[in-house]
């Protein structure tokens, strides 16, 4: 079933639905291609959110 708003509509205009990986709940870090990053929907794009993610959880408490 496909949705008017789905986060994964590669279509103009959609990338801002996107999450990113930051969320406003503790200890939750989001990763993965469907993230916010520049490579939407493609291995490179996990790889980079990854990185992002990453980075998230190491300097979160500093």
């Amino acid at each position: 079933m496909v949705h008017d708003h789905d986060f994964y509509h590669l279509g103009p205009g959609h990338h801002i639905i996107r999450p990113s990986q930051n969320t406003p709940i503790k200890g939750l870090t989001l990763l993965g291609g469907y993230t916010m990053q520049p490579f939407f929907a493609t291995m490179e794009g996990a790889v980079y959110s990854g990185k992002i993610a990453a980075e998230l959880v190491i300097y979160e408490d500093h």
